[in-house]
């Protein structure tokens, strides 16, 4: 009886303490649970500090900007705010300090967030008058005499300003920007001028001051200093409450000797979870610095490096030449075990004296950061990382893979964007391989140059000024005109005709290049509507994959009932998608389109296009062409893609016939049609008769 006591008691004092463990060890997971997510709240705080600190620098100093991106960064601090306040360890009264603390910090973000709305508008004014002054500024040659001063008076004005803006200086315009004088003798045109350009320097010279003490406000670390403090009190408490724990797991341990056993092994699983947390936040702090891939570190890590003013650095900027095709050609798994290749073979042995740091900053783009290097060794070092990687035979899967980068070298802050921008300079030159930066390349003189043609894009859709030319093309047996090739062109103001190598490459980065497009269409259409002709127009890859383009093409196409439209793709583009292009060429082939593929014989010529895809003619590239006359291997060239096309049945057009002995050496060999000057050229006006005597 006595026995089945001391069991029935064992039995409460084993359930009585497995319930105070299980209830103790499920508050301690809890209570850890919400100390991380408290501390991650206040990381996440002061990481969008910091991200908006260095936003607004940047887009005080240079005068393009990303708006959208400054908000997200304003809605992501707010987002974090909201969630430090809510975070559930605020609701224990021992945490009341820690609560009134992160209540004094609401007004500080919301003076933050204020103080950044008035800075966008101003930044947004600021910008705005400063582009006007520039582009005002070339208008003076003309209005005003080459020895009149007021020359010098606009070139100072803008100058000061690009200075002050530049060193965020407003002293700087109070004591250089004096405002342009009119004179008696100026016409009312040269007075009207100097108004308007006055009012937006003086836009700008009211309005600094208030720009760099927002600028100022924003950049303070009161919301870091607040967060420190209330991390300080945080520490404190949750420190406190620790301790407390840990002595009552040692009284538990020592009331319950008697179950030992069960004691280790419930703090063995503790310590094990513990470990566990240990374990999972280094490998957190460690993918918050390091490129899974390649294990570099990643471009959060460099742009925590380069913010620091302790420290001058020379960036390497690397990027792997046409490693898109790679991914297409090959998948993307052995592209990326090309990218680890790489980041191993970057670390050259001679970098270690530069205490060198690696990265991998983008898809397939790496950065090295050297200290005190000089301009020539960094030249030597671009050199012989460049050779090391184009000497490399890379061997995957048993597929040999030969690759070149380009790199480009910056010591001047701001180091990536200086970089990026010659890396895209280097790009345009095919035999150059590495450049260091020079403030010389004018890369903001370029970007004012596609601004300005923006804007002549904009205003020439929105003035009508978007007009088709169409280019004749004659049938050289029956020396006829059969058909004419759509052409754009913009009329600007003055009369004068763009052609479209001045803004397509521009533009085809914009939406604009849509709106461009459908005008094509529509013009094309309403013409082939009303002439027997056969008319082409131009579509690129970029076109075809644009899904609400080509609803509205097949639409208009279908309504229209034209059945004289042909399509010439465009060969330089590298139609990639073949499935889609495929798809495409079936549909408007009901519709009695014929395929053409435009610029064959130059760039990336794909000669698997006529296994997938139902092309119907081949134009021959003017390049090729207008030598064959005297370049041998030109001609060469051109016999050899009739010969293809006769043998695969399809009719050719030679482009650039621009003499009598072009067109001759051409109806020799057996071209189907002939276009270029000769024959005819580009014109809003179809010719008046079809026969053309040679």
């Amino acid at each position: 009886m006595k026995l089945y006591k001391n069991i029935f008691f064992l039995s409460l004092i084993v359930s009585g303490l497995f319930y105070i463990i299980s209830s103790f060890y499920s508050y301690e997971q809890k209570f850890s649970s919400e100390i991380k997510s408290f501390r991650a709240s206040i990381s996440y705080i002061e990481r969008d500090n910091s991200d908006l600190k260095y936003n607004i620098l940047q887009s005080s100093i240079y005068a393009y900007y990303n708006q959208d991106e400054t908000a997200k960064y304003v809605n992501l601090l707010q987002s974090d705010y909201d969630h430090l306040k809510n975070e559930s360890i605020l609701d224990d009264s021992n945490y009341a300090d820690v609560k009134s603390h992160v209540n004094q910090l609401s007004p500080i973000v919301n003076d933050k967030i204020n103080s950044i709305q008035k800075y966008l508008i101003i930044n947004a004014g600021i910008k705005n008058s400063f582009i006007f002054l520039s582009r005002e500024a070339s208008k003076s040659n003309a209005l005003f005499s080459s020895n009149d001063p007021i020359h010098l008076q606009i070139t100072s004005l803008i100058t000061t300003f690009s200075n002050a803006r530049r060193i965020l200086d407003s002293d700087y315009i109070d004591s250089n920007v004096n405002l342009l004088s009119s004179d008696v003798n100026y016409t009312q045109e040269q007075k009207e001028f100097i108004t308007k350009f006055n009012l937006h320097a003086a836009y700008l010279k009211n309005n600094f001051k208030e720009f760099i003490s927002l600028v100022n406000i924003i950049l303070e670390n009161n919301i870091n200093t607040k967060l420190s403090s209330t991390n300080k009190v945080f520490d404190n408490i949750s420190t406190h409450d620790t301790q407390i724990l840990n002595y009552f797991t040692f009284f538990i341990i020592t009331i319950s000797s008697i179950l030992f056993g069960i004691i280790i092994f419930l703090l063995i699983k503790i310590a094990n979870e513990n470990k566990t947390l240990k374990a999972t936040q280094t490998q957190l702090d460690y993918l918050l610095t390091h490129d899974k891939l390649t294990s570099l570190f990643n471009r959060y890590e460099f742009e925590q490096l380069v913010a620091s003013p302790n420290t001058e650095y020379t960036l390497l900027l690397i990027n792997v030449d046409k490693f898109k095709q790679v991914n297409d050609l090959y998948g993307n798994s052995i592209g990326n075990i090309l990218l680890q290749e790489i980041s191993k073979l970057i670390q050259l042995e001679v970098l270690k004296s530069y205490i060198p740091k690696y990265f991998r900053v983008g898809g397939d783009e790496f950065a090295i950061l050297l200290q005190q290097i000089s301009t020539h060794d960094a030249n030597i070092v671009a050199n012989s990382l460049s050779n090391t990687i184009l000497s490399h035979d890379f061997v995957v899967s048993d597929i040999s893979i030969h690759v070149s980068v380009s790199i480009a070298i910056n010591h001047e802050y701001p180091l990536f964007e200086n970089a990026d921008m010659t890396l895209k300079h280097i790009k345009k030159l095919p035999e150059i391989r590495y450049m260091f930066f020079d403030k010389k390349m004018n890369f903001l003189e370029t970007i004012k140059t596609n601004i300005n043609t923006i804007n002549l894009v904009e205003d020439a859709i929105a003035e009508d000024r978007i007009v088709t030319f169409y280019q004749p093309i004659l049938n050289i047996k029956s020396k006829k005109i059969e058909k004419y090739e759509a052409l754009v062109r913009i009329i600007e103001k003055d009369g004068s005709i763009l052609t479209p190598y001045t803004f397509l490459p521009i533009v085809q980065q914009t939406n604009l290049y849509q709106d461009i497009t459908k005008i094509m269409i529509e013009n094309v259409l309403q013409k082939a509507k009303v002439n027997s002709y056969r008319f082409s127009i131009n579509f690129s890859m970029q076109d075809i994959s644009n899904i609400p383009l080509m609803e509205i093409f097949f639409s208009q196409l279908e309504s229209s009932n034209v059945t004289n439209l042909d399509i010439e793709l465009l060969e330089t583009e590298h139609l990639y998608n073949l499935s889609m292009v495929k798809d495409f060429i079936l549909k408007v082939k009901k519709f009695g389109c014929n395929i053409l593929i435009d610029d064959f014989g130059t760039g990336y010529s794909n000669f698997s296009y006529f296994s997938e895809l139902e092309i119907d003619i081949l134009k021959i590239d003017g390049s090729i062409t207008k030598e064959i006359n005297h370049n041998s291997k030109k001609l060469q060239i051109f016999k050899a893609i009739s010969s293809f096309s006769d043998a695969i049945g399809t009719k050719t057009v030679a482009e650039f016939v621009e003499n009598r002995e072009i067109y001759k050496t051409i109806e020799e060999i057996g071209i189907t049609y002939a276009q270029g000057y000769f024959i005819g050229k580009p014109s809003p006006i179809l010719l008046e008769e079809d026969d053309i005597t040679i």
